[in-house]
């Protein structure tokens, strides 16, 4: 399950997706592998635990119906940031798939990290015969070109791309339950028929929905039209593999209540076999650029790092602005780009020389907010050049 932005509710939909499935029969795991807003145990109710180690690798969390759960949130302290670079990021993920017994299982449901970026990728490279992505979308002008990245990144990766889901489509009155018409425009139907992708359903904007997720219960199975229209898409979704995909996958498996009962269990977890796995120690035969202790490295080798080539261009080039402000934060679709923008507007309009950097590699919207899409940057005596607006802000994307 994939979003080239985050915020579109992905986890919630990857949750309700695996339990829907469950709740008719079949066997189902979860793999949560986003490293900077981990929902899947909230949601599903089993967020105080933790995975352990049995005789045939790690075992998931049971959460309702027998699913087992894995998440990076089991690797981190509550209210604690995972700091973690690329190459450890990988390896991660690279241990939920190779060492976890999940058992046979009919299916299993990947909400992936949000956006395009090097987690996504190495995911959909090194997990065999993907059978099919699901592609959340909202309905925005801002993310019609953030769909279509992540359809390319499928199609580069030869992964066959089973539709697009519309969330947040319209909004339900929590008092009168009517639905009212979309809050805007752009959304997935007509991006389906642009990029040749099914479109799986709308989602409409629904109270509940946020009310179940908060308190670790399934929206699907209310009586609501949120959870009639994603009834229709889970059915869609059993649809796609019965004539797609040459498995044998019964309903009729029964679901074990404590399926790792012939498991000798460890009072181990999995951030004890990750330092078994990935402890560098403090002998520094890691790149800095790398290494997961870079923020509280004490070792000289890092103030070498720092002394060094581009780092030391860095520092030239920002000793010639007065302020920097780093707009934050630590989950996707919250606004942090409009945020961003409107914020050099501002300070821009009261006199201040303004510029901004967008380096969101995965959505960056920026350029679309401010009305420079078109634009390129280009190349001068002194460096790159920002492209300038009306307003005399520049901006790098």
């Amino acid at each position: 399950v994939l979003s080239g932005k985050g915020g579109v509710g992905k986890s919630t939909i990857s949750a309700n997706l695996a339990l829907g499935l469950a709740e008719r029969g079949y066997k189902i795991a979860v793999v949560d592998s986003d490293f900077y807003g981990p929902c899947i145990p909230k949601i599903l109710g089993v967020e105080n635990k933790r995975l352990k180690i049995g005789r045939k690798g790690i075992i998931p969390v049971s959460g309702p119906f027998g699913i087992g759960v894995v998440s990076t949130a089991y690797l981190m302290e509550e209210n604690e940031a995972l700091t973690w670079f690329h190459d450890l990021k990988r390896g991660a993920i690279e241990e939920f798939l190779a060492h976890v017994e999940y058992g046979n299982k009919d299916f299993l449901i990947i909400d992936l990290p949000p956006g395009t970026g090097s987690e996504t990728i190495n995911l959909l490279r090194c997990i065999p015969d993907i059978d099919g992505v699901i592609v959340v979308t909202i309905p925005s002008q801002l993310s019609k070109n953030i769909v279509r990245r992540a359809v390319s990144v499928c199609r580069k990766m030869k992964v066959p791309i089973m539709g697009i889901i519309e969330n947040m489509s319209g909004f339900i009155c929590p008092k009168c339950g009517e639905k009212n018409k979309l809050l805007s425009y752009g959304g997935g139907e007509e991006l389906s028929y642009e990029v040749k992708v099914p479109f799986l359903g709308r989602i409409p904007l629904d109270s509940d929905i946020s009310d179940k997720s908060d308190k670790g219960k399934p929206f699907f199975n209310q009586n609501s039209k949120a959870s009639k229209a994603f009834n229709t898409i889970i059915d869609k979704v059993i649809s796609y593999i019965e004539k797609n995909i040459d498995k044998s996958i019964s309903i009729l498996h029964k679901i074990s209540s404590s399926p790792n009962d012939n498991l000798t269990h460890k009072e181990e977890y999995q951030t004890e076999l990750l330092k078994i796995n990935y402890e560098i120690g403090w002998n520094c035969n890691f790149k800095c650029e790398d290494c997961y202790r870079y923020l509280d490295c004490p070792q000289p080798q890092k103030r070498d790092f720092k002394e060094r080539g581009r780092n030391k261009a860095i520092e030239d080039k920002m000793a010639e602005v007065k302020f920097k402000i780093a707009v934050m934060s630590g989950k996707g679709g919250v606004g942090k780009s409009t945020v961003a923008s409107n914020l050099c507007y501002v300070l821009s309009l009261h006199g201040f020389k303004t510029a901004i950097c967008d380096i969101d590699f995965s959505g960056p919207s920026i350029p679309k907010i401010m009305g420079m899409e078109k634009r390129k940057l280009k190349i001068g005596d002194n460096g790159i050049e920002p492209v300038i607006n009306s307003y005399g802000i520049k901006v790098i994307s």
